[in-house]
């Protein structure tokens, strides 16, 4: 504490297409601002190792799920383009699947770098991880979002990852997925309904520190 004053920096996702972050400067009027931002959702940590952790975990988060949202948006782009040519147009639909999992499992594992469910093991299964995380996640930042996606659309998102482990470790043909219109639509829709999810709980979302 400064002059008796608590001075608060904070980090924040904002919701966009992609994540961007931005970090306050101290604030001239603090009272009117700590206030402001005590409406916000925010985790709080006390000390500066602590936050600068959390940071970096946040940062590499962003970065990481920026990169993989783009590789499977100009993959979707490549397949739509090639449905004329049905054996590129299998392949590539294959490729979708499996990037839409990818970009899942990379953030699990990276929300759980900043905020831990309890006993959280990287080994623990999909379904168990996933569920955990979000709930998590929303209790300490006070989100209800998960709840109405577990009820609603998790379901799907299930199937398709059973279809993605059938195609990376096929038992029979019958695991060796081919395209059609429908199937790729299904993994378009899992892939809006999860994205709709995680902008959500990152729209008005902080990390913040008290010194």
């Amino acid at each position: 504490m400064y002059v008796n004053k608590l001075r608060t920096l904070y980090f924040s996702l904002l919701r966009r297409s992609t994540f961007t972050h931005s970090i306050s400067c101290w604030s001239l009027n603090f009272e009117q601002s700590y206030n402001e931002k005590m409406d916000t959702k925010t985790k709080k940590y006390y000390s500066i190792e602590e936050f600068k952790i959390a940071e970096k975990a946040l940062s590499e988060y962003q970065l990481l799920h920026n990169q993989l949202r783009k590789d499977f948006e100009n993959l979707i782009e490549l397949t739509e383009r090639n449905k004329n040519n049905l054996s590129d147009y299998d392949t590539l639909y294959r490729a979708c699947v499996r990037s839409v999992l990818t970009i899942i499992e990379a953030d699990l594992y990276g929300l759980n770098q900043l905020d831990p469910y309890r006993g959280y093991s990287d080994y623990d299964s999909f379904e168990a991880k996933f569920k955990k995380t979000f709930k998590q996640i929303c209790i300490t930042w006070k989100k209800n979002d998960i709840i109405p996606y577990l009820n609603e659309k998790y379901e799907r998102l299930r199937l398709l990852k059973t279809k993605r482990n059938e195609l990376i470790h096929p038992k029979s043909r019958e695991h060796f997925h081919n395209a059609s219109d429908d199937s790729l639509e299904d993994v378009k829709v899992v892939f809006k309904e999860y994205s709709d999810l995680i902008n959500s709980i990152m729209d008005n979302f902080f990390i913040s520190i008290e010194v």
